[in-house]
């Protein structure tokens, strides 16, 4: 395939997933109502208990998630543990696929959708749905849980440390790719869970480099458009809080066309933080509950809106390896 026609039906697939997403804009927010409340209860819940409950705190705002708080524990040991205030809602917005996978498909086939019926048909595959989360977290565990120790072991040496971060993050995206059509698997031709990874597997076979270029591409212009919002966020926040000055001053430098890198890596590695795709600070002093709530309210909607895009895009490229069609087609 030549550069001219790639850039074709990238442009195509564009259009398609913008005319879809706009057709059934409304139907997909009253599919991902219940969820995304759930979400902000929790959240409200967690930031309540950190405000009023936890002491030795830092907190951390960044362009890419939003912000975090690590909490120092005072033991001589160093251990620290850091809470982004993400884990709720990419769990959530994860279980919303599903009904969202399913009312793509029934709008394609051109069947009548109602937010209860594909609730209804996502809780008569709940079971299949929960064990493909718990084989998923079992998976994980028995592949990346040994780098993970290996990783440790050699945290001396930088080079060494460095491979094995490369080699978890290619792990990590090779997996990602090849069971990103499970969703489907499930709620669409009713499989159990381990049958829906193989499927997946099958019909991303052999095409995993095209596959990977529409889930890159993609996951670049979501990073690239949620560090935007964030940064222009920071900056209003700061005219009114002086703790985000911080913040501010780093988006005001050269750092904030690091945002346009899309994809957001960061670790540690010898205490030195490396971060890449994101601008990040530390605040000075104790934020505002209201201004933490703007940026929770703000991630929970960013990533909600985000979520439908990916059902389409998967949905699409399922019933291209499928039955030949695709949404354009409807």
């Amino acid at each position: 395939m030549n550069t001219t026609e790639g850039q074709t039906q990238q442009a195509q697939l564009i259009s398609t997933i913008y005319q879809f997403y706009r057709d059934n804009f409304w139907l997909f927010w009253r599919i991902m109502l219940p969820i995304i409340f759930l979400s902000f209860l929790f959240d409200v819940a967690m930031l309540y208990s950190v405000f009023h409950n936890v002491t030795n705190t830092l907190w951390t705002v960044s362009t890419s998630s939003g912000f975090s708080v690590t909490r120092y524990f005072q033991t001589g040991t160093g251990l620290k543990i850091t809470t982004t205030f993400s884990t709720f809602i990419y769990i959530f917005l994860c279980f919303v696929m599903f009904p969202l996978v399913f009312a793509v498909f029934q709008i394609h086939r051109g069947t009548n959708v109602t937010s209860r019926s594909v609730w209804d048909q996502t809780f008569r595959r709940i079971r299949s749905i929960l064990m493909a989360f718990l084989l998923l977290l079992v998976r994980g565990a028995i592949v990346l849980v040994p780098l993970l120790l290996g990783l440790l072991a050699v945290m001396s040496s930088p080079g060494v440390a460095v491979v094995f971060v490369l080699i978890l993050v290619c792990i990590i995206v090779y997996f990602a790719v090849r069971w990103s059509l499970c969703y489907q698997g499930i709620i669409i031709e009713g499989l159990s869970a381990s049958a829906a990874f193989r499927r997946s597997s099958e019909l991303v076979r052999g095409k995993w480099w095209w596959f990977f270029r529409r889930y890159f591409f993609l996951l670049w212009a979501s990073g690239v458009l949620i560090g935007l919002i964030f940064a222009i966020t920071f900056l209003l926040l700061s005219t009114a809080n002086p703790e985000f000055v911080p913040i501010r001053e780093a988006l005001l430098s050269e750092q904030f066309f690091t945002i346009f890198y899309g994809i957001d890596i960061q670790f540690e590695l010898n205490g030195t933080e490396l971060a890449f795709g994101t601008v990040s600070a530390t605040l000075d002093g104790f934020p505002s509950f209201w201004a933490i709530g703007v940026i929770v309210v703000l991630n929970t909607f960013i990533h909600a809106a985000l979520t439908p895009v990916w059902s389409i895009l998967t949905t699409h490229l399922y019933l291209q390896r499928t039955d030949g069609s695709d949404l354009a087609t409807e």
